[in-house]
């Protein structure tokens, strides 16, 4: 009695972060862009679905809650993968500099 297991082709996530969340897309073992009805991602229970328009873009938004490493399920025509995905947490900064002239100034 034997057991094997064959890999057949691969899934990843390439992905940047924009100004309103994570712009990713899932790539397969021949470094094609995947792209059709039911390809997206698993993440907590939801599904991101790639939008066809955008060429196969997923948009998956930022969480309020702090950046935290999660498990994902990537889905492409009946094939799917587990990976580890970092959720970041939208963060704003301002920093203000300003010059007040003296002479502007007026007593009272």
């Amino acid at each position: 009695m034997s057991r094997s297991v064959v890999k057949k082709g691969s899934l990843s996530l390439i992905h940047r972060s924009t100004a309103n969340g994570h712009m990713a897309f899932i790539i397969d073992s021949e470094r094609k862009i995947c792209k059709s009805e039911g390809t997206g991602v698993w993440i907590e229970k939801k599904f991101y679905q790639c939008n066809l328009e955008k060429n196969g873009a997923i948009f998956i938004p930022y969480i309020p809650d702090g950046p935290r490493s999660t498990k994902l399920i990537m889905i492409h025509e009946g094939f799917a993968q587990l990976g580890e995905f970092l959720i970041n947490t939208e963060k704003y900064e301002l920093d203000l500099y300003y010059h007040i002239n003296s002479e502007s100034i007026l007593v009272g």
